[in-house]
């Protein structure tokens, strides 16, 4: 494994960490990443303090934009798809609803971590099932809305209310595991892998020459309205923004026209929300500095935060590179170290060039 993915196979381990092993309650919905998110980035930011605005969003100047250069704004999202306790039933059981596109398709019987701000710790839980011989043969076809879910926690109804109030937040309890090759498996990935090729930008340009201006966003709020890109944004005001998120990678049963290939390189976004010099130019040095890469085309929207800080302030100059990744928005999402490695390089080589 080269260097570069070994540094950014340990940023993903502090950024995805066991919540249960985290006893601080910092960034609200980002949940535990944004203590790691400050530390490594303030690494990078010696001449500027790493900032948190009211919105959880993380921020922060890799390179202070002189006179007359443009201010590049690269963003990355640091919240997560969760849950949120709307109820308390007897026994202990809870009622949930999805913060963020959650796959309802995966919950049964899955596990979960719920923080308790009484208890200032994570107390696990279970999705309630229904054995498949206790099911009606109508109903073992069908997949319930994670409103009709409940969640067993172990607890008394008494306990539940008291440790677990109303507005509780979880998530799904996945362990970080490296699977074969340059692969590894996290709940988190969407979109901490984004996070990891922003550093790993900031890395590969510590000694460059520049002719522009670097801030980081780690944002927060994505998986819900892009608040958190909308606000920092505005305040930030850059002249160009690229964004880096995660797209579908190919696996069973998914169509080659809707995905791109696991292990194929950066997706480079083409959009009529994203300025086409700017995906263009993606591209081109994608070939020159043979880095493999993969075409992304949008007919609309992107979906992600790049829509959001393509309108700041009126307008700005906009670019999309995605991650490929299998099985979003669940426990098992999956992601090639070398796709994270190769965005970090495209983007640092197209950065070595702004003006």
């Amino acid at each position: 494994m080269e260097e570069l993915e070994q540094k950014l196979l340990g940023w993903l381990k502090e950024l995805c960490p066991e919540p249960d092993t985290v006893n601080d309650w910092e960034g609200g919905h980002a949940w535990t990443a944004q203590k790691a998110a400050k530390k490594l980035l303030s690494q990078y930011c010696a001449h500027s303090s790493v900032e948190v605005d009211p919105f959880g969003s993380v921020s922060g100047v890799f390179r202070q934009a002189e006179f007359g250069q443009p201010m590049v704004l690269l963003d990355a999202h640091i919240d997560q798809i969760g849950l949120v306790v709307t109820g308390h039933q007897e026994r202990g059981f809870l009622k949930v609803a999805p913060y963020g596109g959650m796959d309802r398709r995966i919950m049964a019987a899955q596990g979960v971590l719920l923080y308790s701000e009484a208890e200032k710790a994570w107390l696990p839980g279970v999705v309630a099932s229904t054995p498949p011989h206790l099911t009606k043969s109508e109903e073992r076809d069908s997949v319930p809305e994670i409103t009709d879910l409940l969640i067993d926690t172990g607890l008394t109804q008494e306990q539940a209310e008291e440790k677990l109030p109303l507005g509780s937040f979880g998530m799904l309890a996945a362990p970080f595991t490296q699977l074969g090759g340059h692969r590894i498996n996290a709940s988190a990935l969407d979109d901490r892998a984004g996070m990891a090729v922003l550093l790993g930008v900031l890395e590969l340009l510590q000694d460059a020459p520049l002719d522009c201006g670097i801030t980081v966003l780690f944002s927060n709020r994505e998986e819900v309205n892009s608040a958190g890109a909308k606000t920092a944004g505005y305040r930030l005001h850059p002249d160009l923004v690229l964004a880096v998120d995660v797209s579908f990678a190919n696996g069973p049963g998914i169509p080659k026209d809707k995905c791109g290939k696991l292990g194929g390189g950066p997706m480079i976004g083409v959009s009529p929300t994203l300025t086409p010099t700017v995906s263009q130019r993606l591209v081109e040095l994608a070939e020159e500095k043979e880095i493999p890469y993969q075409i992304e085309v949008m007919g609309g929207s992107t979906g992600t935060n790049a829509d959001s800080l393509s309108l700041v302030r009126g307008g700005r100059r906009s670019g999309l590179v995605s991650i490929p990744q299998r099985n979003m928005h669940t426990p098992a999402e999956i992601v090639d170290l070398r796709d994270i490695a190769n965005t970090a390089r495209l983007l640092a080589e197209y950065l070595k060039e702004v003006r």
